[in-house]
């Protein structure tokens, strides 16, 4: 390829600053007449000097420049490219396709194909096309081939390939007006190919240099640089010059920051009622919202994402910012502001002003789980767009506007329309929604890197989120968005439903996991919309509804569930629950057992509820024994948390009469288990004991290994506890055995037991539960452990989970006030008795377990008493649990000769406790 030569007319004085561009033609001639008011001379004074040119291939003006003059010379140079520069505007018009093109310095990709389209061989020969949502179609020759020189000059991937394939297409399209255009094309791929080898030694270097902390030795690049092959060529020469000046950049730059570097960030986060300030789903609805949106990373090609680690540089991540309109006078405005040329402090004001702004933000990266398949950058703009206004808040009676800003990229500039695929996305809310999304107006347009001046944030959140930088990372943790508005592509967050919502059947597992993630969920969001047509059309549906009982059973028996959100699925169940008439007996014992199970782990008593559930078991009993079984279970712990211990063991009893096939191995094992707590609760250790040790031989004698292993953990701690209860010999050497095997290290023991971590939370409380009742009964024998747990006490997790955490709280403030740190044991006590005063949450058993911790805090002189004793109504426990004991509670309270085991053992017998 030889060096062109390229001529340029100039009919009028232009900046110095646009003029630039055009440094490297071989001539620019400009227009001097010596009387512009006089028309006659300048008309014959523009025509000789264009005489007097060899060739023009293009004429420059501006918006001012008097038409004739334009006229003349298109009379005869018809052939050549003519741009007007617009100053209001800074912006040049290409007279050609009528089309905007800017040249300002940020706006490199438009700056090389102006240039390019003044570079090409033959002379320009514009096509004119009816529309512009064919980026590649309305391109002149000059700029096609300047966008596969470009575009070639990336890392190869599949979306790399991809756009090459499709821009050789358009050139074959035009080889027939413009021969050769073919193998220039495949020329410049050879050419990109090897500006993007040249771009990596170059990055190399200049990384060198920031090692070295040498910014002269990034010019001296420069000098090198000169000397490599190809550099004759002036579309090559200007790419790769352009990839020299942003490495260049970003270098000195990094030498600047690094040199006043901080050694901490400043941002600070405070959460608003448990959410984060920037969680779009939690603020308020408005009638007009602006999205910016901005990306980071390289590959966007959903298969290539899959090889990149969720930390890789690479990967395409894609974020918005949501603007709601009320807020927008309290979000500072960024003047050019990237966060790759910016301080860390800058950067770190820049977040700081996001989170107290509260403003919207969300992202996801191109390999989340939950997408459909997708080639190219676009596909993630498109998923992003849909996914914002999914979540975003709604008043379904007023109109709503969703203004949608899109940082260009490549040949996606703001000459591209996207409105019609706007349109197509209010179609498809329609289709999700009519009610909600009848008054939404959604635009969608392409800026410049600077086009918004809110551009700025969304390109440091983007940023922070894909740097390697140790302080940008500081940054994104304590800005806490990666935990809540910037989605893992493995993360099983509420965020992810909303892909779904075009379903109007959940699957029971999805229903599950949706109504588990909902508790927050504001009220006007779109999915309790759903959730809330799902309830209505349940009612003729007695089979889905069936299905999702069933669900709740199975994870019941298998102990997979939260307390806390127990109540939420039996309420909602109730809501949607078919006509009386259109469950089957059979269906109607499960819903009784789920109801029992529900009341008996709030520690609710439910007398007509408990009548109901044993009279139909015991009709059932030879259509489905275990399910009547079952319900016997649930009808013996209603029966404990009121205190009548003897009272059902009989029924229980009489299930062991039966041989064992009749309910099921793993079913007798769970009735020798409730044997044993009964036995227990009545204080009855070694008939406890017995029952829990053939409890476990059964569970043992379970073929499926997963099954038995599940259920000898929570009988286990049964005797474990009976065994301390009754203060047995070996019982402190099992205790340890037993956190040996989730352990082996004391400390890193005491630590995860601190803060409750552990794959499953809900399981390890048990055993949390466990070692402080063991640390209580016997302190000398576990002094070393407790050392270690009470020195994470300033960091002790809190949970917001019933039973047994109202324990777990108590004992940390038996171990505090015993160390005497009198102020942390008041507020683990004052932890502990809030939980057992939650009336909407827990029952009156419970509630006795509170007025029992209350004692316990009086004995050790935590005074209490004041704050707290008017909140239990002594009178409603006696009448509500006559049969709890309220004497040895007085006993108790009043003797002089305090012993804490044994006045929990006879106030809150076994688990009580």
């Amino acid at each position: 390829m030889k060096k062109q030569e390229y001529r340029i007319l100039q009919l009028c004085n232009l900046p110095e600053d646009q003029m630039f561009f055009f440094k490297n033609s071989t001539s620019i001639h400009l227009f001097k007449p010596s009387d512009p008011d006089n028309f006659s001379s300048t008309k014959s004074e523009l025509s000789d000097l264009i005489k007097s040119l060899t060739s023009v291939e293009c004429v420059l003006g501006q918006v001012n420049t008097p038409i004739a003059w334009w006229m003349q010379a298109a009379h005869t140079l018809s052939d050549a490219q003519y741009l007007c520069f617009d100053p209001t505007k800074t912006e040049w018009l290409n007279l050609n396709t009528l089309e905007a093109e800017s040249l300002s310095d940020v706006d490199t990709d438009r700056v090389s194909e102006i240039q390019e389209s003044v570079e090409v061989e033959q002379p320009v020969v514009t096509e004119k096309v009816k529309t512009n949502n064919q980026p590649y179609a309305n391109l002149s020759f000059g700029a096609l081939l300047n966008e596969i020189l470009k575009i070639a000059s990336w890392t190869s991937s599949k979306d790399v390939d991809r756009q090459l394939n499709e821009l050789l297409i358009e050139v074959q399209r035009r080889e027939a007006s413009n021969r050769g255009m073919t193998k220039k094309a495949k020329d410049n791929i050879l050419l990109g190919q090897q500006a993007n080898a040249l771009e990596k030694e170059i990055k190399k270097k200049v990384n060198q240099a920031i090692g070295s902390k040498n910014a002269a030795a990034i010019d001296e690049i420069k000098v090198w640089l000169q000397s490599q092959p190809n550099m004759e060529l002036p579309h090559y020469k200007r790419l790769v010059e352009f990839r020299f000046r942003q490495a260049k950049k970003f270098g000195l730059n990094t030498i600047a920051k690094n040199e006043i570097k901080p050694k901490n960030s400043s941002v600070k986060l405070t959460m608003h009622d448990n959410h984060h300030p920037n969680n779009l789903r939690f603020l308020p609805p408005t009638s007009r919202w602006t999205f910016v949106v901005d990306e980071t990373g390289e590959t966007f090609n959903y298969d290539d994402a899959q090889q990149l680690g969720y930390a890789d540089k690479k990967l395409g991540r894609v974020v918005c910012l949501a603007i709601p309109d009320y807020v927008e006078n309290a979000l500072p405005k960024l003047n050019r502001h990237h966060a790759t040329e910016a301080s860390h402090q800058q950067n770190d004001e820049v977040i700081q002003n996001t989170i107290n702004a509260q403003v919207g933000v969300f992202g996801f990266t191109v390999n989340d789980k939950g997408l459909d398949v997708k080639s190219r950058w676009f596909d993630a703009i498109y998923q992003l767009t849909r996914w914002v206004v999914l979540m975003t808040p709604f008043d379904p009676n007023s109109p709503t506007e969703l203004n949608f800003e899109i940082e260009q990229r490549g040949v996606y500039t703001s000459n591209y329309s996207i409105q019609v695929i706007a349109e197509r996305i209010e179609s498809e809310l329609i289709a999700v929604d009519p009610e909600r999304y009848k008054n939404c107006k959604l635009s969608m347009r392409f800026i410049g890197k600077d086009g918004s001046p809110y551009n700025g944030y969304v390109d440091t959140i983007a940023h922070m989120w894909g740097s390697k930088d140790g302080l940008a990372k500081e940054r994104l943790r304590r800005s806490g968005l990666e935990a809540h508005c910037l989605m893992r592509p493995d993360s099983e967050s509420i965020e992810q439903f909303y892909l779904n919502v075009n379903q109007h059947e959940l699957k029971p597992d999805q229903w599950y996991k949706m109504l588990s993630s909902i508790i927050d969920e504001p009220r006007n969001s779109l999915l309790n919309t759903i959730m809330d047509r799902l309830k209505v059309s349940l009612k003729d549906n007695p089979s889905l509804w069936l299905s999702y009982l069933d669900l709740i059973l199975e994870r019941l028996r298998a102990k997979q569930y939260s307390t806390k959100t127990l109540g939420l699925y039996l309420d909602w169940l109730e809501a949607a629950r078919p006509a009386e008439q259109q469950l089957p007996p059979m269906a109607k014992l499960q819903w009784l057992a789920f109801q029992l199970a529900q009341s008996n782990h709030s520690g609710r008593m439910n007398v007509g509820l408990i009548d109901q559930a044993f009279l139909l078991s015991n009709q059932l009993f030879d259509e489905s024994a275990p399910d009547a079984m079952e319900v016997s279970l649930r009808i013996a712990v209603a029966a404990t948390n009121a205190f009548e211990y003897s009272s059902v063991k009989p029924l229980v009893e009489k299930w062991l009469t039966y041989p064992v096939a009749t309910v099921g191995l793993a079913n007798y094992a769970k009735l020798q288990s409730t044997l044993g707590q009964l036995n227990a609760f009545e204080l009855n250790a070694d008939k406890s004991i017995q029952c829990f040790e053939g409890a476990l031989d059964s569970i043992d004698k379970l073929s499926d290994r997963t099954q038995s292993h599940r259920e000898r953990k929570q009988t286990y701690t049964y005797l474990l506890m009976a065994q301390m209860d009754a203060n047995q010999d070996g019982w402190v050497a099992n205790i340890k055995a037993h956190l040996f095997n989730f352990e082996t290290d004391i400390k890193k023991a005491m630590r995860k037991l601190a803060f409750n971590q552990a794959s499953n939370p809900v399981e390890l409380q048990y055993l949390h539960h466990l070692m402080l009742r063991a640390f209580v009964r016997s302190p000398h024998e576990f002094e070393e452990y407790i050392l270690s747990y009470l020195s994470h006490s300033q960091v002790w997790c809190s949970q917001s989970e019933h039973h047994p955490w109202q324990w777990i709280y108590a004992y940390r403030g038996v171990l505090l006030a015993q160390n005497n740190d009198t102020s942390g044991a008041v507020t683990e006590f004052r932890n502990a008795l809030d939980l057992t005063l939650d009336t909407e949450q827990v029952g009156v058993t419970v509630q006795w377990i509170g007025y029992v911790i209350l004692h316990l805090a009086d004995h050790l002189g935590l005074n209490l008493q004041p704050e707290y004793q008017a909140r239990f109504d002594q009178l409603q426990l006696e009448q509500t649990l006559p049969r709890a004991p309220h004497d040895a509670l007085t006993s108790w309270r009043l003797s002089n000769e305090f012993e804490i085991w044994d006045g929990l053992m006879q106030c809150t017998p076994f688990n009580f406790h």
